[in-house]
C-alpha cells in the first residue's frame, strides 16, 4: 500500500481499519478512471492475506510471503484476459490465489451467470487466507439482474467474505448497493506523481511533460498518452492554428490535421486548446493543458472576447457531431472549422455547419 503514489487519506483509511479488525464487509472505490484504484484494492487484499508475522510497515502487507506474492501476480492474469476469464461460465476464482475472487464484464455486461458463480462459493469457508474477498472490477457493468443477486448478499454477507467495488461512475449503481458498501474516494494524482510514474517507465522528459497535463490525473491515460502519435506532433500544430492569420495557413494547416489518425482524438484537443484560451480570457486561473503555448494563447484570447471564444468552442462540438453523423471529406470539415477559429474579432457568427443545427 505504502508504494501507491497518491490517495493518502483513502490508504489511511483502509489501514487503520485493519489495524482495528474493522474492516468493513463491503468497500465501494470511486474515482476517475486509472487513478489507482484497482492497485489500492489488491493491496488491501494482500494486507488481509499476509501470513508475515511483522509487516515491512505499520498496516502494510510484507509484500513477500507466499501470499502476498500469489495476490500481486492476479491482476497480471487479470491484465492478461486469459481464456479462462473469457468463459462466459467460468467460475471467477483466481489461478493464483483461491480464496481471490475477481468479477469483470464478460463482453458489455457482468452477468447474473457469474454473480451466481461466485455467490456459490463464498458461503463456504476460505481454502487458506484468513477471510475471502472478492473484487468487482468496473461494478457500474453490472446488469439489473446481476445487481439484485449481489444485492440480496450485500444485505446478508457472510461472515469471513468482503466485497470490493471499484467503479468511476457510482451514479450508474443501484441506490441500494451503494448504501450497503462503505465509500472510499479517489482523486486524480498530482503532476508529481504523474511525472514519478512516467520516469520509473523511462519516458522521455518533455514527452511526459506534455502528456501530464493532458491525462488529467489518470496515470492510466499518461501511459497511453506516451504511445499516442498525436502527442508527438500536436505542440507544433497548435502553435500554427493559433499564429494563422490567412486563408493558405489555415488550408495547409487543414490538410496536415487531415493526413493524422484519430480524428475525434483531434478534436478534443482542438476543443482543450480554445478551452485554454477562454481561461486566459475569462481570468479563472485554472491550470492549461497547453501550458507551453501560454503566450500564443494569451495573445489569441486578448483578440477576442469572451463570447467569441465560447461560440468557437461550440463550433468544434458542431463540427464533430457533423462528421460523425455524415459522411463529409475531413480536410473539408477541418478547413471550415479552422477558418471560424482563426476569424478575427467581428466574425463570431460564422458556422462551420453542413447542414441546419436544428435537425441534428
Amino acid at each position: 500500500m505504502n508504494d501507491i503514489l497518491g490517495h493518502a487519506l483513502a490508504k489511511q483509511t483502509l489501514a487503520q481499519a485493519v489495524a482495528r479488525d474493522r474492516v468493513h464487509h463491503a468497500y465501494l472505490f470511486t474515482g476517475p478512471e486509472g487513478v489507482g484504484k484497482r492497485r489500492v484494492a489488491y493491496a488491501l487484499v494482500a494486507r488481509l492475506f499476509c501470513t508475515a508475522t511483522t509487516p515491512a510497515a505499520a498496516g502494510d502487507a510484507c509484500g513477500v510471503c507466499r501470499s502476498c506474492r500469489r495476490v500481486f501476480e492476479t491482476p497480471t492474469w487479470y491484465d492478461a484476459k486469459s481464456p479462462f476469464l473469457a468463459k462466459d461460465d467460468a467460475p471467477e476464482i483466481s489461478p493464483r490465489h483461491p480464496d481471490l475472487l475477481t468479477l469483470v464484464a464478460h463482453g458489455n455486461f457482468i452477468k447474473i451467470e457469474q454473480v451466481r458463480e461466485v455467490l456459490r462459493i463464498v458461503p463456504f469457508q476460505p481454502v487458506e487466507a484468513p477471510q475471502r474477498v472478492v473484487i468487482i472490477d468496473g461494478a457500474h457493468d453490472l446488469n439489473d439482474a446481476a445487481a439484485n443477486a449481489l444485492l440480496k448478499t450485500l444485505e446478508e454477507p457472510p461472515a469471513r467474505t468482503r466485497f470490493i467495488l471499484i467503479t468511476s461512475q457510482p451514479s450508474n449503481l443501484l441506490v441500494t448497493i451503494r448504501s450497503r458498501c462503505q465509500r472510499v474516494a479517489f482523486g486524480r494524482l498530482s503532476d508529481t506523481d504523474l511525472a514519478s510514474i512516467l520516469t520509473s517507465r523511462g519516458a522521455d522528459p518533455a514527452l511526459a511533460a506534455a502528456a501530464i497535463p493532458l491525462a488529467e490525473g489518470s496515470a492510466r491515460a499518461a501511459i497511453d498518452l506516451l504511445d499516442d502519435p498525436l502527442i508527438k506532433v500536436w505542440e507544433p500544430l497548435a502553435q500554427r492554428l493559433l499564429e494563422a492569420t490567412s486563408g493558405p495557413a489555415v488550408h495547409e494547416l487543414a490538410a496536415a490535421l487531415a493526413e493524422l489518425p484519430q480524428r475525434d482524438a483531434i478534436f478534443d484537443r482542438i476543443a482543450r486548446l480554445v478551452r485554454d484560451a477562454l481561461l486566459l480570457r475569462t481570468g479563472t486561473g485554472q491550470r492549461l493543458f497547453h501550458e507551453s503555448l501560454r503566450p500564443a494563447l494569451s495573445t489569441w484570447a486578448t483578440a477576442r472576447p469572451a463570447e467569441a471564444i465560447l461560440h468557437r468552442l461550440a463550433l468544434v462540438e458542431d463540427t464533430r457531431l457533423t462528421t460523425r453523423t455524415f459522411n463529409i471529406a475531413p480536410r473539408l470539415a477541418f478547413e471550415r472549422l479552422l477558418l471560424a477559429i482563426c476569424s478575427p474579432a467581428g466574425s463570431e457568427l460564422a458556422r462551420p455547419l453542413f447542414v441546419r443545427r436544428d435537425i441534428l
